[in-house]
């Protein structure tokens, strides 16, 4: 017995991969280059 997906289940999925999707590219950022500007930026804040 499989279990259908319905709109509630597309709305979480959705709503997981747009608050998701953000960190793991700035993770990717901070691991490709470490000490640089963009990586600063997202950790801490532009400017700061």
């Amino acid at each position: 017995m499989t279990y259908q997906p319905t709109i509630f289940t597309w709305v979480l999925i959705i709503f997981g991969l747009i608050t998701c999707f953000p960190l793991l590219v700035a993770q990717v950022i901070i691991l490709i280059e470490p000490h640089g500007e963009r990586a600063k930026d997202i950790l801490i804040g532009k400017g700061k």
